[in-house]
């Protein structure tokens, strides 16, 4: 399961931000060539949705390695980024977030990560069904908890599928487009995507409800290890 396995943090530190952006630089740049490496000397993917983005970050317990990143995007004055891909056939009354930058290294070793073989290598099972469906759950809860019921996803049609085998309904609102391959624009009822993904897998209805929260802030981990420290630091 996810919660025994991985762990989810919102990015809401500086360093936090820092891990964020080198996993989409590793994706992105390096093992899909999707962005220009020599774009991003610091070796941190970034574009101008960020300031309007929330991010999270997601960490394999057993070696610390960090193995995964989404972000939230909240709209601006133009909206999200896929009005400006995508063609929409149908549009939300209320507020709506787009889920973005989903992403899992294949592999290849992220810039600063801290993993147990020292070379910052991800984990074999990084991979695993249990955390995208975690990365998902984080999402979903994150957005909820903000008491936003929407969420769209430009997804080409291989991921959308692997988010239809978890159980959760994510419905097209539009034709494909041209966006590193053909995309297709989805849009989730949240209440309705957690409903039916629990009614269809017991694995994941253990995961919506499970008492372990679904993340947790990247500030509040660093404030635990600190009083940790002092605590240590005191005994002694």
């Amino acid at each position: 399961m996810f919660d025994t396995t991985y762990e989810a943090f919102v990015a809401d530190t500086p360093e936090a931000r820092r891990i964020h952006h080198r996993i989409r630089y590793t994706v992105y740049c390096l093992e899909r060539g999707f962005e220009d490496p020599q774009a991003f000397p610091e070796g941190e993917e970034r574009d101008e949705w960020d300031d309007v983005s929330v991010h999270f970050i997601f960490r394999h317990r057993a070696t610390g390695a960090w193995v995964g990143a989404l972000r939230l995007v909240t709209p601006d004055r133009d909206g999200l980024p896929l009005h400006q891909m995508a063609y929409m056939e149908r549009e939300v009354q209320g507020p709506a977030w787009e889920l973005s930058r989903i992403c899992v290294p294949g592999g290849v070793t992220v810039p600063g990560n801290a993993a147990a073989d020292g070379r910052g290598q991800m984990p074999q099972d990084a991979r695993a069904p249990d955390l995208f469906a975690g990365m998902l759950r984080a999402a979903i809860e994150y957005a909820r908890d903000q008491d936003v019921p929407y969420l769209y996803f430009l997804a080409n049609r291989a991921l959308a599928r692997i988010v239809k085998r978890l159980g959760f309904v994510f419905h097209g609102v539009g034709p494909g487009c041209e966006h590193r391959g053909l995309r297709y624009p989805y849009l989730a009822h949240l209440d309705e995507a957690v409903l039916s993904a629990i009614q269809h897998s017991s694995r994941t209805a253990k995961l919506f409800l499970s008492p372990a929260p679904a993340y947790r802030y990247h500030s509040d981990r660093i404030q635990k290890v600190g009083s940790s420290a002092n605590a240590v630091c005191r005994a002694a």
